[in-house]
């Protein structure tokens, strides 16, 4: 009998994201419960790692067009991680929004009783000072989190 009904990680492309995808992956497989990809794309600025994929893959489009093309590139490089380290059952989506919230938001939907996130570990003024969506998933959830460093 498994632990989790359901494993949610959060994965954003960045190298903390991508050690979450391992890990909630691992216990999802581990756990034999399905695992939950999910990538939100923010209404912000474009993020210089966008920036120069945009100009590496020369995409021509709206912004939307744009965000949801990299959206769609970050979950199939999750998914096929997560199957690598034996995730078999795995649905991947998109929400749209502030990610703290639309990340508990999609575990409560999915009956997800473990959220994994990545962080990048700003800590002291730094981190109190720009947030943390990993800080704010922990204080917004009703589930158990893992934070992944």
């Amino acid at each position: 009998m498994s632990v989790y009904n359901g494993i949610l990680v959060a994965a954003d492309g960045s190298d903390p994201s991508k050690r979450a995808v391992e890990r909630a992956a691992r216990l999802a497989a581990h756990e034999e419960t399905p695992l939950y990809i999910l990538n939100v794309i923010r209404d912000m600025q474009f993020p210089e790692a966008l920036k120069r994929m945009a100009e590496v893959e020369r995409l021509v489009g709206n912004r939307s067009d744009l965000l949801h093309y990299v959206a769609d590139k970050i979950l199939g490089d999750a998914e096929k991680d997560a199957r690598k380290q034996g995730a078999k059952t795995i649905h991947a989506r998109t929400a749209e929004g502030d990610p703290a919230t639309r990340i508990v938001e999609q575990a409560d939907a999915d009956n997800a009783d473990l959220i994994v996130v990545g962080t990048r570990g700003l800590g002291g003024v730094a981190g109190a000072l720009l947030g943390s969506v990993s800080r704010k998933v922990s204080n917004l959830a009703d589930q158990d989190v893992l934070i992944v460093r």
